[in-house]
């Protein structure tokens, strides 16, 4: 048989189911989008029909909240708004409310007035017969907790109700009724709907149906069935009642079919014509053009067949022999330049591949259907300890061993359990792999199959990394998780676990210790919070030297310690505390002693709280806090200005003389004794803020930059903080902090002005700036007295008060230790 007969036989049946499925295809398309636009048109239908009763609903719902809670009617249902009816009430509110009724029901569900307004005629009329015999079912509404709004049968006649309580404008006051109001659903608003959904309104009823009870809260749910028939569509949409699950309304609806029919009718007979006249059209040319088409595609037929595909490069076909054969050895040729392009890709793809497993941080396996590894990477080379080529081939389960890390059985392959499963396997935790020499390495893997088009798995990889580093991570997290991470002791979580599981009657006597470090915050206002945490890592020490194996300490808090004690009485607990108190006494830093509050309290019997021990504990402490850190306080202060004269020894001098010049200044005023003393201790302490700064800051001689003075201005703070920590210098503390401020308002730290400036502190910074004018500093040398008087007054009224300089300049310069 020619080829020409070959392809007529086989083109001819092949164009005929070509055309026929063509025609098909598009008869059905074709028919399923005029069934959508049907559908379409039932959708908008009904969701016209239900977003018609949504928005009606709901804006009645708000029409009775707006009323609900006006004050008017509020005040009206109260029996105090007598005109309300008159001013409110009236037939524009009905019409412009499109309300049909209003009922008011008091506190006791009864009517307290109603109106009925009919929309036909414009005018107030009785309610009808049938709307009053079903007044109950109306004032029902009344009883509900929520307000609601829905479509309901009341009588013969649908209508739109909404209720809500009645409250106060504020809702301050408890409802005292609820308003209800309602509109007809009239053959006015039913054409309405017709208008909107495009479908015929049959009719409405009431039916007994739970539409989507978990939905309940929503104010309308609808539920749609559709009936269809030859010429019509009927359309059964239900809508919901929120106050009553089985209570719905049911709108039947019909939509006619004539135009879903004329279009069938036209689809088919198009369908019939175009595919006869298609089939008869492609006979007729494969007859005319078979000649010419034959013999080129047989010449185009033997080239490809000379095509050998097994060598890395194909011959060409000839691109001639008409339009069509040419395009089509193009398109050969072409196909030939994709598949060569193809291989060199795949080839360039395999060892992209390769690399990439290679440079992975992971070790990855790689095995085929008889587990036997295939590829083995550099990364799992090192973690196994076995070379690529010693195992290449071999079984995976001598190279990769696995154990459990507590029981040391052996673990499942997970290479294994992918073959059995189908599906990726993830390595369990606390497993260790067993490396050549032996020695165990934590690890963490994931093996996934290796799948082909037909869904079989045709390998598998394993990618495995050493979690060595993770789990110390994960060890350390754990511990800081119960512990402190400054003192290292536990934290307040492992205390309250630890006391629940030591609060058992084999543990009694169990004792609570709770202990303060006096004076941190001035140790951290003087020395900076690094010094602080030195404090709080050495009474932390203390503790532990003096407490044993068995006993818990925690730190609570900044500078709160707790101390649990099992099988310890109180006496023993006084014990180890006057141990721990012998281990702090030897505790010394920045020239300072350390110094802890105790309190402690013993529970011995299950019977007693507790938290009640523990608040009895605390308030012992707090006791003897009370009694050490007054005295303790004063002691930091005295060791505080005793290291700055450490620190910078000219400063004792300036101190002890402004000191005596405020006292010399406060005697000159006639000032109480009281006054005299505060003067005479804040000029002694007036720079012991100074203790922040380094030591050649404060010796400095050159000029200070502005960060060195940002630094030197903030000394008057913190010696108010020093010394507000002390009940003994309260006082003085007022006194130091604004010894720097200027009548101008100029000065530091607050920038005071005038009166604002503490009286005293203007006799300070007198003083003060008096006596660093004629000793020599070490940034300048001292001046004369008449040069230093002479500047007190030129800044008289702008630095200092100008009254306070001439009672100095008359009563007290003149006397001034060690001035000419």
């Amino acid at each position: 048989m020619s080829i020409k007969s070959k392809i007529l036989l086989v083109v001819i049946p092949l164009i005929l189911l070509i055309v026929v499925l063509c025609n098909v295809a598009f008869w059905l398309f074709s028919r399923d989008y005029i069934q959508q636009q049907e559908d379409t048109q039932v959708d908008v239908a009904t969701e016209s029909v239900t977003n018609y009763v949504r928005e009606k609903i709901d804006n009645y719902l708000g029409s009775v909240n707006d009323w609900a809670h006006w004050d008017d009617t509020y005040e009206f249902v109260d029996g105090h708004n007598p005109e309300y009816i008159e001013l409110n009430l009236n037939q524009s509110t009905f019409e412009n409310l499109n309300l049909s009724f209003l009922i008011l029901v008091d506190q006791a569900k009864q009517v307290y007035h109603s109106q009925y307004y009919s929309l036909d005629n414009d005018r107030f009329i009785e309610f009808p017969a049938n709307f009053g015999a079903s007044m109950t079912d109306v004032l029902s509404y009344a009883s509900q907790d929520s307000d609601v709004s829905f479509l309901k049968k009341i009588g013969d006649d649908y209508y739109f109700i909404a209720a809500s309580e009645v409250t106060d404008s504020t809702s301050t006051s408890l409802p005292n009724g609820r308003l209800i109001i309602g509109r007809i659903v009239d053959d006015y608003t039913l054409r309405t709907i017709e208008t909107i959904s495009g479908a015929k309104i049959k009719g409405i009823s009431t039916v007994e149906n739970n539409i989507a009870s978990e939905k309940a809260n929503q104010t309308t749910v609808s539920s749609t069935t559709v009936q269809k028939s030859k010429s019509e569509i009927g359309i059964g949409l239900l809508l919901s009642n929120p106050t009553s699950a089985k209570d719905a309304v049911r709108f039947d609806l019909e939509i006619s079919r004539d135009l879903y029919l004329s279009s069938m009718r036209r689809l088919l007979t198009f369908t019939h014509i175009n595919t006869i006249s298609s089939t008869a059209l492609a006979i007729v040319l494969i007859i005319i053009f078979g000649n010419v088409l034959t013999k080129p595609f047989t010449r185009l037929v033997s080239e490809v067949g000379k095509i050998d595909t097994d060598t890395g490069r194909f011959a060409r076909v000839s691109e001639s022999g008409g339009k069509e054969i040419t395009s089509l050895g193009k398109s050969i040729n072409h196909l030939l330049n994709r598949i060569e392009s193809g291989q060199r890709e795949l080839y360039d793809s395999k060892k992209k591949l390769e690399a990439t497993l290679t440079s992975v941080g992971d070790g990855v396996f790689a095995v085929d259907t008889e587990q036997n590894i295939v590829f083995m990477n550099p990364v799992a080379q090192r973690l196994t300890g076995w070379r690529f080529d010693d195992v290449k081939d071999t079984s995976i389960q001598g190279v990769f061993r696995i154990i459990n890390e507590y029981t040391k059985e052996t673990v499942p392959s997970p290479v294994a359990q992918v073959f059995e499963q189908g599906e990726i396997v993830e390595l369990a935790n606390h497993t260790l792999l067993i490396t050549k020499d032996g020695n165990e390495i934590p690890i963490e893997d994931t093996a996934a199959p290796i799948i082909d088009e037909a869904g079989a798995v045709t390998g598998c990889v394993l990618v495995f990394r050493d979690s060595s580093e993770r789990k110390e991570r994960q060890k350390r997290i754990e511990y800081l998780s119960y512990h402190d991470q400054l003192t290292e002791l536990y934290n307040r979580r492992f205390f309250e676990e630890e006391l629940r599981r030591l609060d058992v009657e084999r543990n009694y006597p169990l004792s609570i210790v709770y202990a303060d470090v006096n004076g941190l915050k001035v140790v951290n206002d003087a020395f900076g919070h690094e010094s602080g945490d030195q404090l709080l890592i050495l009474v932390a020490d203390a503790m532990k030297r003096a407490c044993r194996t068995d006993d818990i300490i925690a730190r609570i808090g900044g500078d709160e310690f707790l101390i649990l004690l099992p099988k310890t009485d109180e006496l023993q607990a006084v014990r180890i505390i006057e141990r721990i108190k012998e281990g702090i006494g030897i505790v010394h830093f920045n020239g300072m002693s350390a110094s802890v509050s105790f309190g402690v309290d013993t529970k011995a019997i299950s019977q007693q709280n507790m938290s009640e021990v523990m608040n009895s504990a605390e308030r012992n402490m707090y006791q003897a806090k009370i009694q050490d850190a007054g005295g303790y306080r004063s002691g930091v202060i005295h060791e505080v200005f005793d290291s700055l004269m450490q620190k910078a020894p000219f400063e004792r001098g300036h101190s002890e003389r402004v000191g005596l010049a405020c006292e010399m200044l406060a005697k000159a005023l006639e000032l109480s004794a009281s006054d005299v003393s505060d003067l005479r201790i804040a000029g002694e302490l007036h720079d012991i803020g100074k203790i922040s700064l380094d030591a050649t800051l404060l010796s400095k001689a050159e000029p200070l930059n502005d960060a060195e003075w940002m630094q030197l201005r903030k000394h008057p703070e913190t010696g108010y903080r020093l010394l507000g920590a002390c009940s003994e210098y309260y006082n003085v503390a007022d006194i130091v902090l604004a010894h720097h401020e200027r009548i101008d308002g100029t000065g530091y730290p607050r920038k005071l002005k005038g009166e604002e400036i503490n009286w005293k502190s203007r006799i300070l910074a007198v003083a003060e700036a008096f006596d660093a004018m004629v000793y020599a500093q070490p940034y300048r040398t001292a001046l004369s007295k008449s040069a230093a008087i002479a500047e007190l007054r030129k800044n008289a009224g702008t630095q200092f008060d100008a009254a306070i300089i001439e009672v100095f300049i008359l009563k007290v310069a003149d006397d001034y230790p060690g001035t000419v």
